[in-house]
């Protein structure tokens, strides 16, 4: 048996649930889901390639807290090795088995908001897809939706308005191969088709304006959240007309790295959410300070 501590990164999302254009919270879905009132599908198509499905989600606290893990599963049959050979060997899997990439998450249900803590993998599932699929079960009048928590400094920034003069950001090639895009994140798919057409390993790029009084339009700001979301983006910047510097998105959005005892590759699903309950006290000045400030988003900035 191998033993041994392992870090995961967590990032913070404001968690909401549209009903008909107006907000509702995502905690009452979980709610019915729990009851049993919604029900989870067996397995939900996501994107072309992949089926994703929502295990053991379950409520504690009094229903406050909801836990639960977002399953990618695997078609494809990795192969183990050893350091000292060259020799390589499938993992053989029960009939009817897939490998599962799995993404553990908490949803924090406070007095007026709901705060999402989400476990990003480079081989599971997004948090994007993650909204979809609860968009999904929730019905064809409501949608859910996960906006990046800012660090309170970067939030007032933005709340200053202004046009955005320039967006410049970096992505990373993935190291694996099996990885998948979110498909909704365009400009990392692009950047990333260029890199394997050129047989380059990172990709930088500034979308920007020249004109004096004119911005960018506003849907830029849909694929900046995206790139906030994906584990390949290495930088992201915005400039706003209204401040000196531009504002790094990258590094000012809230996110953590928890420590988890690991037993033979594998974390228990308790430790993990143990783990995110502890960061989440940590972080509770910093997510007041930004879900007190009007529920801004980037989305709305």
């Amino acid at each position: 048996m191998s033993v041994q501590n392992k870090k995961y990164l967590i990032r913070y999302y404001q968690a909401q649930l549209y009903k008909s254009g107006k907000p509702v919270r995502l905690s009452q879905l979980m709610n019915k889901i729990i009851s049993g009132d919604t029900a989870l599908p067996v397995r939900a198509l996501i994107d072309q390639s992949s089926d994703f499905q929502v295990r053991g989600l379950h409520a504690t606290d009094g229903g406050r807290t909801y836990c639960g893990c977002f399953v990618r599963f695997r078609n494809e049959i990795p192969v183990t090795g050893t350091r000292t050979s060259l020799e390589e060997k499938p993992v053989v899997l029960d009939d009817g088995h897939e490998i599962l990439e799995k993404n553990y998450f908490v949803l924090f249900a406070g007095d007026n908001y709901d705060v999402l803590v989400y476990q990003p993998t480079m081989e599971g599932g997004t948090v994007g897809g993650l909204a979809r699929y609860f968009s999904a079960i929730a019905g064809d009048t409501m949608m859910v939706s996960f906006n990046e928590i800012l660090t309170e400094e970067s939030l007032e920034s933005l709340m200053k308005g202004g046009n955005v003069k320039y967006i410049d950001f970096k992505v990373a090639k993935p190291k694996a191969k099996r990885w998948k895009p979110d498909p909704e994140d365009t400009w990392t798919q692009h950047a990333i088709d260029f890199m394997n057409e050129t047989g380059a390993t990172s990709f930088q790029a500034r979308v920007q304006t020249q004109s004096p009084t004119k911005g960018l339009l506003s849907d830029v700001l849909g694929p900046v959240s995206r790139l906030l979301e994906s584990c390949q983006t290495k930088k992201l910047k915005v400039k706003l007309s209204s401040v000196v510097d531009p504002i790094d998105l990258f590094a000012e959005r809230i996110k953590d790295k928890i420590d988890v005892v690991v037993t033979d590759g594998r974390p228990e699903a308790s430790d993990v959410y143990k783990a995110i309950w502890a960061s989440k006290i940590k972080m509770e000045s910093r997510l007041v300070a930004y879900l007190g400030a009007n529920d801004e988003t980037l989305d709305n900035a």
